[in-house]
């Protein structure tokens, strides 16, 4: 919310990497992206905590969940798409869709409950995963079982809330997630499947856009060692804790194109607004 109140700084400044931006979205790259292009869309005129509060007036909530996919996939095929240095290297040389609507079958989109800050954002991630990343989703830590909720899962539940003419469960600060998941999958909405589906449609897509070969890396982690060791084990001693923070300046879009210093292109919302001016979502 700093961003949508126009704060210059906290404990850094509160400029963020833009790719979109209205005076009802804002829509930047991910700083901490799991995948080549990871970007994050939040609503700046009005205040929805998480995902659980969409559940108040579903209609709406379809509304702005579409609103945010839609912004997400148009910044994905207008800005990464059409460049043709990425898309070779990132997107395996293909055609680019013909449609913002294909990219529902290639990218994870979705919000986690407990989120990381409590304003709605939806995670937008197309592959290639960075092979760190994919290394740790295998492990079962990204993508987490009923800690992540694929857009799928949220739109059905929103979907099937219309349907009941209102939630069927009540929706407070306190609301438990689990028992919106039991209480949707009794009507026929399962969390189960939409978490399933959508990992196993994310290891399709990383064998589709997973591209890199060795010789784009210097250096090759083994399992969970404290080191870093060449392909030809000719040098030691590296960290690869700090090896993957350089992988990661590289490895993914934020701040680009960097500035003539070398820097990212960082800027502050261009809509800031008054707290009087943020509705409380209902």
């Amino acid at each position: 919310m700093g961003f949508v109140f126009g704060v210059a700084k906290g404990n850094f400044p509160f400029s963020i990497s833009v790719r979109r931006q209205s005076p009802e979205l804002l829509c930047f790259d991910d700083p901490l992206a799991l995948t080549a292009a990871h970007l994050n869309c939040i609503p700046t005129d009005q205040y929805i905590p998480d995902w659980r509060f969409l559940l108040l007036n579903p209609a709406k909530g379809i509304e702005i969940t579409d609103k945010m996919f839609e912004t997400c996939a148009t910044v994905l095929l207008e800005q990464f798409w059409t460049n043709e240095g990425f898309r070779n290297k990132y997107f395996a040389g293909e055609t680019p869709p013909a449609r913002w609507e294909d990219l529902r079958e290639i990218v994870n989109a979705g919000c986690n409950y407990p989120p990381s800050m409590y304003q709605l954002h939806l995670q937008f991630m197309h592959p290639p995963w960075a092979p760190f990343q994919w290394n740790q989703l295998t492990k079962d830590n990204h993508l987490h079982y009923r800690r992540y909720f694929c857009i799928e899962y949220v739109r059905a539940c929103l979907v099937k809330a219309v349907e009941l003419n209102g939630s069927p469960v009540a929706i407070a600060e306190d609301t438990d997630i689990e028992l919106i998941m039991d209480t949707f999958s009794k009507h026929g909405v399962s969390y189960d499947e939409y978490h399933s589906k959508n990992v196993r449609r994310t290891k399709q897509m990383q064998e589709r856009f997973g591209n890199f070969v060795q010789d784009d890396f210097e250096y090759v982690a083994l399992g969970d060692a404290s080191k870093a060791y060449s392909p030809a084990f000719a040098e030691a001693g590296k960290d690869p804790k700090e090896i993957q923070k350089d992988d990661a300046k590289v490895l993914n879009s934020y701040g680009r194109p960097f500035d003539a210093a070398g820097k990212n292109s960082n800027q502050y919302y261009k809509f800031p607004k008054a707290p009087a001016d943020v509705a409380i979502f209902s």
